[in-house]
C-alpha cells in the first residue's frame, strides 16, 4: 500500500485541465514543498565504470533538517546506515565501524566507493529542483518534471505513480560522468513510519 504525508493530500490537477504546464507545475511545487517528515523505500541500482550493484534503500527526511538512509542487501541485511544532522553526518557499517564527516557525499564515496547525490536528493526525489541553485528543467503536459539538470547531475523521471491523488516519481535516473544511479520507489513513507526507523 502506498502512503504519503497528509500535506500531499491536495488533489493534483489532471492533464486535461485547461491550465498550462507551467501553471500546473506551480501548483505541484506548493504541494511538494509542504511535505515534511516523509521518506521512501525502494531499490537502488548503481553502476560506475565496470562496477555495478543493487541494494534496497530506505530514506527518511524530517522537519528539523535531519535525515537518514539505510542501505540493505537484496536479502534484507543492513549494509550501511547514514544519519545526518545539520552540522555533521555519521556512517555506520557492519562490524560496529563508525565514520563521521561534514560532507555526506564524500563520506559515502570514501567508505563505499560510490555516492548518491545527497545534497539534492530530498528535492530531486520529489520531482523538485534544489531551491537557490541554477537548474534547467523540462515539463510534461501535466506540469511534472521529466528532465532536470542541476549541480552537475542529469536526472530524468521516466515514470510517475499516483499517491494520495498526487503524482509522485516512481522511477528516477541520475547520471554524472561515469556514475549512473537508478531508483525505483516501491513505497512512500509518512511520519510515523520514519520515526520507527
Amino acid at each position: 500500500m502506498l502512503l504519503l504525508l497528509g500535506a500531499c493530500a491536495a488533489p493534483h490537477p489532471r492533464p486535461h485541465s485547461r491550465a498550462s504546464p507551467t501553471q500546473l507545475w506551480q501548483a505541484r511545487q506548493s504541494v511538494l514543498k509542504a511535505m515534511s517528515h516523509w521518506g521512501v523505500s525502494g531499490r537502488l541500482a548503481v553502476k560506475q565504470g565496470r562496477k555495478a550493484g543493487q541494494e534496497h534503500i530506505i530514506a527518511c527526511w524530517h522537519a528539523d533538517g535531519t535525515y537518514s538512509l539505510e542501505f540493505l542487501s537484496l536479502f534484507g541485511q543492513l549494509l550501511a546506515r547514514l544519519e545526518a544532522a545539520p552540522v555533521a553526518v555519521t556512517l555506520y557499517l557492519s562490524g560496529g565501524r563508525r565514520f563521521r564527516a561534514h560532507d555526506p557525499d564524500q563520506l559515502l564515496q570514501a567508505q563505499l566507493g560510490w555516492s548518491v547525490p545527497l545534497q539534492g536528493l530530498a528535492s530531486w526525489i520529489r520531482g523538485l529542483p534544489v531551491v537557490g541553485r541554477p537548474a534547467v528543467r523540462e515539463l510534461d503536459q501535466a506540469g511534472r518534471i521529466t528532465r532536470l539538470n542541476q549541480q552537475g547531475w542529469l536526472i530524468t523521471y521516466p515514470r510517475y505513480q499516483v499517491v494520495k491523488s498526487v503524482d509522485m516519481p516512481q522511477k528516477l535516473d541520475f547520471r554524472r560522468q561515469d556514475l549512473h544511479l537508478q531508483l525505483v520507489v516501491d513505497r512512500w513513507l509518512k511520519g510515523a513510519q520514519c520515526s520507527s526507523r
